[in-house]
């Protein structure tokens, strides 16, 4: 899976989650998504890469651990929880192996919020939050986020 289909499988398949009001194409950034829920104003905006060639090989049997579909409708929700919704979108593709979330790792790097997906195909993707917008506007300024960070 390349990053472009990561992209477009998270742009049309979260809308499906309750408490996703939409999604969209962030063009300020190459494969970046946009997401809003339901009664913010805020969008949360994602970038989408990648490498091929890098995913170690898959054993013929391996499956990716599934991640549960968590409530995105609380007044004040953490930022993990919709990067939990796209995890719990992306591992369904077909030919994901692996993953690795980063707000659950003991030491999180830099970005935070995102996650590595390794797929059958060699290919390794890196979803990662960028930060957050009231408009996409283009030169608009992210709001960045952190850790605790909520929505």
């Amino acid at each position: 899976m390349t990053p472009i289909e990561l992209r477009d499988l998270l742009r049309d398949q979260l809308p499906g989650i309750a408490g996703v009001a939409r999604t969209q194409d962030w063009e300020e950034r190459p494969y970046g998504l946009a997401v809003q829920l339901d009664g913010r104003q805020d969008w949360v905006c994602w970038m989408v890469t990648g490498a091929s060639g890098v995913a170690p090989a898959a054993d013929g049997q391996e499956q990716p651990q599934p991640v549960a579909v968590p409530g995105l409708s609380a007044a004040k929700m953490p930022l993990g929880a919709l990067e939990q919704a796209l995890l719990a979108v992306a591992v369904t593709a077909p030919g994901v192996v692996r993953w690795d979330r980063y707000s659950t790792r003991p030491a999180p790097p830099a970005v935070g919020f995102g996650a590595t997906i390794d797929c059958e195909d060699s290919w390794r993707l890196f979803l990662s939050v960028a930060g957050t917008k009231p408009r996409l506007v283009p030169g608009e300024r992210l709001r960045s986020v952190a850790a605790g960070s909520e929505l």
